[in-house]
């Protein structure tokens, strides 16, 4: 089932643009449900004609999504031709994976090199877009750059464009510093993320398989609707990569690497320190001596404080105030893709704060009885299965879903598969 609902994530995603689709919503609500209960009493590994198909047929229906609405894809293009562009280009980029003859090393590196070409080409198509995400994220940065407390300072209220949230840079520090040394060295804030995007395939599981391995990674390089995220600014690809190295360090019991992992995602976003938590109860729950665990814990403890404390330090009540406060304050955004906002346009009704944490709280109960129940039988991939859980409920039923949100859990359910492809040759369920 785990190819079948990635998928249909990735379908969801590109029809929908990450905005409120009262068709989609319903399906995708039952579907979670579904799956996530299938997770945890069953546990089963995907079967091997479910993953072969995924294989040959993701790449062309993503070619005939972005074939079909290059425009969703690539954004609201601020020059005209750009959907026509992307049409023609995004093709050109991904077909070294059909060429017969070639070996899959060289099929990697063209496809690799295509792929980051297709990244900047993105970024070019539209330099400066209005998004306030990235216009506050660069203003946040100015005045970092100047010595001045970005989490201190006022933004110009119209950067929330009405939204009910609070303008200013809303993310924590290890989002400054990448973004700070992008901006540095590339003058864009987002060419960082879309280098860690590209790096991050890098550290899947290998299996005996290197065509399907390839696979995987051309999809994670190829979604239909990644180029729209990378222009805008959103900052997911931090998680994303960090939650590939974290499964990488656990795959070969690196817990330097683990707990560094666990302290970037931690540190970037407000929700990242789940990603640690659940590895944390992984290895609590799954290794016969909890050394690990602790271990793991203390490192990455230790690494998530020093890339906190200069802010905190600094002044902890703005710190606060920016970046915690602003999002426990703001409104449920009603153009989201979220049951959330499907139930408030089509019930006319609220869907409680109440109602959404309780509904979060169920997503997380799920995720730890499936930890607990199935990882050590069914090994790391009920890890990124985890987060899936968790994570999807979240935002479904949560007050915001947008496209970076989708892409995050998109990368989750990538990871599952590589990892269900490292089980069926043995590498998975030896950490």
């Amino acid at each position: 089932m785990n190819p079948l609902f990635t998928q249909f994530l990735i379908l969801t995603n590109h029809i929908a643009h990450g905005l409120l689709n009262t068709h989609l919503i319903p399906i995708l609500t039952v579907f979670l449900l579904f799956w996530s209960l299938s997770r945890v009493f069953r546990a089963e590994p995907s079967s091997e004609r479910s993953l072969r198909f995924f294989h040959r047929s993701s790449h062309w229906i993503n070619l005939v999504c972005m074939i079909i609405k290059p425009g969703i894809s690539s954004g609201i293009p601020s020059l005209s031709s750009s959907p026509h562009l992307f049409r023609i280009f995004y093709p050109l980029t991904l077909a070294p994976y059909w060429i017969r003859g070639l070996s899959v090393r060289r099929k990697t590196i063209l496809l690799a090199a295509g792929a980051m070409i297709y990244y900047l080409a993105s970024l070019a198509s539209e330099s400066t877009p209005g998004i306030d995400v990235f216009i506050a994220n660069n203003m946040g940065l100015d005045h970092f750059f100047r010595g001045v407390n970005p989490y201190t300072q006022p933004y110009p209220q119209e950067l929330s464009g009405g939204r009910g949230y609070r303008p200013g840079f809303l993310y924590w520090p290890t989002t400054l510093y990448l973004e700070g040394l992008s901006r540095l060295l590339f003058g864009d804030i987002r060419v960082i993320l879309a280098v860690l995007w590209w790096a991050a395939p890098f550290f899947f599981p290998k299996t005996e398989s290197s065509a399907q391995d390839l696979s995987l990674k051309t999809v994670w390089w190829f979604l239909p609707f990644l180029n729209f995220c990378l222009k805008w600014a959103w900052i997911d690809p931090i998680l994303s990569f960090s939650v590939s190295v974290l499964i990488f360090g656990l795959l070969n019991r690196n817990w330097w690497i683990s707990a560094l992992a666990i302290a970037l995602a931690a540190s970037a976003k407000q929700f990242g320190g789940m990603f640690g938590a659940f590895a944390l109860l992984y290895l609590f729950v799954s290794e016969p001596k909890k050394g690990p665990a602790f271990r793991v814990a203390l490192l990455s403890a230790v690494l998530f404080g020093l890339l906190m404390a200069p802010f905190l330090l600094w002044d902890f009540h703005a710190f606060f105030d920016m970046t915690v406060k602003s999002h426990l304050e703001a409104a449920v955004r009603l153009d989201a893709l979220t049951f959330t906002a499907w139930w408030i346009a089509v019930a006319g009704g609220e869907f409680s704060g109440r109602a959404q944490g309780i509904m979060t709280l169920v997503g997380f109960g799920l995720a730890v009885t499936h930890l607990i129940r199935n990882s050590r039988r069914a090994g790391l991939r009920t890890l990124p299965e985890a987060w899936s859980i968790a994570f999807g409920f979240s935002v479904v039923f949560g007050k915001f879903g947008f496209a970076n949100y989708y892409l995050l859990w998109v990368s989750l359910m990538i990871l599952t598969l590589t990892l269900e492809r490292a089980a069926k040759t043995g590498d998975a369920s030896e950490s």
